[in-house]
């Protein structure tokens, strides 16, 4: 542990050198030549500034996203610090002793609170921090708690610092049961929304579409508690208010991502089931939390399915409204009319109807994954025809494509398995839906371009098939016949689209000469 230094002793001298309270004092001796960054803290401090950087907190050489989520930590880090009941201000300094950095800030500023200098030598992010702190004023915490928090806290120097906060202040536990008991779907701390745009509770909610029985929080790390009460404990007492069916989700920033803790009432799934929907963290770049909070209102909803089934009696495709997908207005109508227009043009008697779905329906099946037949099976109960199910996860990307029947749906390779494996693409469902409709024979309708180049041609090596894979490869291709065809080109749409599931194991192309 690092020795804390307080300067709790020396406000008088710190008064006497400064006698309005916003004025700097005059540097002691040898301490302006010291290089440490520490004036400049002074003068930051002075000016009513929380936070002050002077090139420690690792971004030399850091690529324009690693600056960007730096610009995000300090704003949060700022906020939360400015929202502090007990002033605390953090000084982030290339080199030097951060004890002495903390002391001579803290006697010169002479302002009451903790003033917390961190030291992070070098420019390497993933270098330890080293702390120092001093006290103006009565200590809210004993230097045990502090160097407690600093070593078990996680994340870079301005974001242990900001966690202090909640150490010293215990408000955000607080403020998570007021918001769950006051029926707030979503509550973000206002440091959280300061710092990460894509946070924002109103977008957040919307993520939640009509779920009602359902709370979400967003907070800065939750400090170490006294009474042991931590991140699974709060994420139960947001379910107080919702009775046994309900259902939240607790994100907290830590180490560069918000952790994740699900929590459900008794009537619903187990919080273990939940959590491998979910991400494994979601950084604060946007729409990602956005995305986790998809991925779990799908995953609780708990009735997906029948709302697939009840939509494909009514038409030929049906996308939830929690399913992520980059459709557009317009887009699914334009699907469903296509596919009703095949119906009508080629009289089979079979209609292929299309279920767009949350990922996290799966949970509601029994089955293992989003790609297990199960899914599909039961979204097709009650069907006239074969069912293909694209289940989505909270970015818009396709994670399971389960088929129930179609074995001889007709299209360029004879089976709705075969259609919906080679005209999907990963992420994104309206390219997949252009590209089902090209591969079952007919033509895109939302002007992606899908369905690749062979479609309705011969896989010659002069043809179509031969230029698509010798554009892609690089390779100059002569005939090849038989199988040999078909496996070459599912390696390459396998590499194209990294489907995960085993091809259709399909003769070919419906007109190919063999």
């Amino acid at each position: 542990m690092r020795k804390a230094v307080r300067a709790g002793a020396l406000v008088c001298l710190a008064a006497v050198a400064g006698p309005v309270l916003g004025a700097v004092p005059a540097a002691p001796a040898g301490a302006a030549t010291s290089g440490d960054g520490v004036e400049a803290a002074v003068e930051a401090f002075a000016s009513g500034e929380v936070v002050h950087t002077d090139g420690g907190a690792g971004e030399d050489g850091a690529g324009p996203s690693e600056r960007a989520r730096a610009e995000q930590v300090e704003d949060y880090a700022r906020a939360r610090l400015e929202s502090a009941d007990v002033a605390v201000r953090a000084e982030i300094l290339a080199e030097g002793d951060p004890e002495s950095a903390a002391e001579r800030t803290a006697v010169r500023v002479g302002r009451p609170g903790l003033y917390v200098a961190a030291v992070r030598d070098g420019a390497d992010a993933a270098a330890e921090p080293r702390f120092g702190w001093s006290w103006v004023g009565p200590a809210a915490v004993t230097d045990g708690e502090l160097e407690d928090h600093f070593a078990a806290s996680a994340g870079g120097p301005l974001e242990r610092v900001a966690g202090v906060v909640d150490l010293i202040d215990r408000d955000l536990r607080g403020a998570v049961r007021r918001a769950a008991e006051a029926g707030k779907r979503v509550y973000v701390d206002p440091s959280i929304e300061e710092g990460f745009p894509g946070a924002a509770a109103d977008a957040l909610t919307r993520r939640l579409g009509g779920l009602e029985d359902v709370r979400v929080a967003v907070i800065p790390a939750l400090a170490a508690a006294a009474d042991g009460q931590g991140a699974d404990e709060l994420a139960e007492e947001m379910l107080a208010p919702l009775g046994g069916g309900g259902s939240a989700l607790l994100a907290q920033w830590r180490d560069g991502a918000f952790e994740l803790t699900p929590a459900t009432g008794e009537e619903g799934l187990e919080p273990s089931e939940i959590t491998p929907v979910l991400p494994e963290g979601a950084t604060g770049a946007q729409g990602e939390l956005g995305a986790a909070v998809a991925s779990f209102a799908g995953a609780v909803d708990g009735g997906v399915v029948e709302d697939a089934r009840e939509g494909l009696a009514d038409g030929h495709l049906y996308v939830h409204p929690l399913a992520a997908t980059d459709l557009e207005e317009g887009d699914a109508e334009k699907v469903d009319a296509a596919l009703a227009e095949r119906e009508e043009r080629d009289g089979r008697g079979e209609p292929v109807r299309v279920a767009v779905v949350p990922q996290g329906a799966f949970l509601e099946t029994g089955g293992t994954g989003p790609g297990d037949d199960a899914l599909a099976a039961a979204v097709a109960q009650g069907a006239d025809g074969p069912v293909a199910v694209y289940a989505v996860d909270g970015t818009g990307a396709i994670t399971g494509y389960p088929v129930k029947g179609g074995e001889d749906v007709g299209g360029n390779w004879g089976s709705l398995e075969g259609a919906v494996f080679f005209g999907k693409v990963e992420d994104s469902v309206r390219e997949s839906l252009d590209g089902l409709l090209v591969e079952l024979g007919g033509r895109d309708v939302l002007g992606t371009g899908q369905g690749g180049p062979t479609a309705g041609g011969e896989a010659s090596g002069d043809g179509d098939l031969g230029e698509a894979l010798s554009s892609a490869t690089g390779w100059a291709l002569p005939w090849v016949g038989g199988g040999a065809a078909v496996v070459l080109l599912v390696l390459f749409l396998r590499r194209r689209f990294g489907g995960k599931r085993t091809p259709p194991t399909a003769a070919g192309r419906r007109g190919r000469t063999e």
